[in-house]
């Protein structure tokens, strides 16, 4: 793959946490600001106690990585974080996206396959993530789709629906 350099994949820090919000903002247009508080909170304590008491009450850890490239421009990011009912057993995917300028060059791949190994040496069984089929999304399905990310649920939703996914590690 044709990488822009070398592609370094970091824990999300203060250092990138404003590069990381703005790409997330930048794909995910539609969405309100729940990403960003999301996003912040997995990198401060007392903004993932706020995220948690006032936004999901079901989220019981949550974790960003960042792509960098050589030039210390962050070309990806994606999360992960475990759910209070399910927290022993699967890993949720948390906002995941490359920045269109780097995409088809690997940088997805290699994100999702980072999860995928963290997941597994977690002693994770399992990967779940919500995800919808708005047009925007449509690459990322096929990428699901090849990865075994199977539709456990669907729920329709003004014009399209969210689908629920689970891969079996």
């Amino acid at each position: 793959m044709d990488f822009d350099g070398d592609i370094e994949i970091l824990i999300l820090t203060k250092k990138y946490l404003n590069k990381g919000v703005k790409l997330v903002e930048s794909i995910f247009k539609y969405e309100d600001e729940s990403s960003k508080r999301e996003i912040e909170a997995s990198v401060d304590e007392k903004k993932f106690q706020k995220y948690v008491t006032e936004i999901d009450r079901h989220i019981r850890s949550l974790e960003y990585f960042v792509a960098v490239n050589t030039k210390g421009k962050c070309v990806g990011i994606i999360g992960m974080y475990t759910l209070v009912e399910n927290y022993e057993d699967t890993l949720w995917l948390g906002w995941y996206c490359v920045h269109k300028k780097h995409r088809g060059r690997g940088i997805g791949k290699l994100l999702l396959d980072f999860v995928i190994d963290e997941a597994r040496e977690r002693g994770k069984k399992y990967i779940c993530i919500y995800t919808s089929t708005d047009s925007n999304e449509a690459k990322a399905q096929e990428i699901y789709e090849k990865y075994g990310f199977y539709i456990i649920k669907r729920i329709k939703k003004n014009g399209y629906e969210i689908l629920y996914r689970k891969k079996t590690l």
